[in-house]
């Protein structure tokens, strides 16, 4: 190769790198305001529903400790999915300044991945009724899964059920209603867990509904100065655009309450050039090893039609 050709090809991966960096980051991705980000150690990733006992035991002085046994609900598995492209740099290109469409493919390459990251997530969303794998999970020491948004989730083993839907389309009415349900619902154990509304995720659809409801400072929909109650919670709206179900809405509790909607990340989206041995063309390989998952419903009330 020339000196030439050798520095052409070394501008040539320069920009292609910057273009896919640029599409990857540009996508106004929402996964990560909605999902907590891990590492994984292992291809499959095993997390489990626990409870304790729901007492907190009154001792006397210097009483002895009361043993709280580990009981385990369930558990749910996440599988690293690999994704794996590449687009080949010709003959010409290489030797002249003729490689605009590998740029351009690199470019859509870029935003490609960034959209499946998103839509790997948001499907758990988009299937909020299903128990058919990797949708639904146990919670209530049986063999039977549950769907994400139920009339009767199971309170652990306790026998007793609890209703994580709010039914009626999204107004401030079943707004509220909804916040009343995240903040009494219950734990596995029985005990209310006392969930704050910290976030609500809704479709483009219904964005501006929803800004309307939290924004508004005095009462949405009317002409009287009463103070807008929702406004002074602080909830954050989100709004995803691969949420296809137009009629549903999901206000969830912080982070903090929901460490149970998960993405796994193993590798990012990635590039790198190398020469193929056969043709001596340049390929620029793209890849990335991830895997969202939602195995539990706590904190998180669906606001449904």
């Amino acid at each position: 190769m020339s000196v030439l050709a050798d520095n052409n090809l070394k501008q040539v991966n320069r920009e292609v790198a910057e273009v896919f960096g640029l599409a990857l980051t540009s996508r106004d991705n929402k996964w990560g305001e909605v999902f907590s980000e891990k590492t994984p150690t292992r291809k499959d990733e095993k997390t489990t529903i626990i409870k304790l006992d729901n007492s907190v035991t009154e001792t006397t002085d210097g009483g002895a400790f009361t043993s709280n046994n580990i009981k385990e609900l369930g558990d749910y598995t996440i599988t690293q999915k690999i994704f794996k492209d590449k687009i080949s740099l010709g003959d010409f290109a290489e030797e002249f300044d003729n490689y605009g469409k590998i740029k351009q493919a690199a470019m859509e390459k870029g935003s490609d991945y960034a959209y499946q990251m998103d839509a790997l997530a948001v499907a758990f969303l988009n299937n909020p009724t299903s128990t058919t794998a990797p949708y639904g999970f146990i919670v209530d020491g049986s063999s039977t899964k549950t769907p994400l948004l139920y009339a009767t989730q199971p309170i652990g083993d306790t026998g007793s059920t609890q209703n994580n839907i709010q039914t009626g389309g999204f107004t401030k009415a079943n707004l509220n209603s909804a916040i009343v349900k995240l903040v009494q619902m219950k734990r596995h154990n029985g005990n209310i867990a006392g969930y704050n509304a910290r976030r609500i995720v809704c479709t483009p659809t219904e964005a501006m509904a929803v800004w309307q409801v939290l924004n508004s400072v005095g009462e949405p929909e009317t002409a009287d100065r009463a103070t807008n109650y929702i406004n002074t919670l602080g909830i954050k709206p989100i709004v995803w655009d691969l949420l296809t179900t137009t009629t549903t809405s999901f206000l969830m509790g912080d982070k903090m309450v929901t460490p149970h909607l998960i993405y796994f990340i193993k590798l990012r989206p990635s590039m790198q050039s190398i020469r193929n041995q056969n043709t001596g063309n340049i390929e620029y390989q793209f890849k990335m090893m991830l895997q969202a998952g939602i195995c539990d419903m706590q904190g998180i009330v669906g606001i449904t039609a």
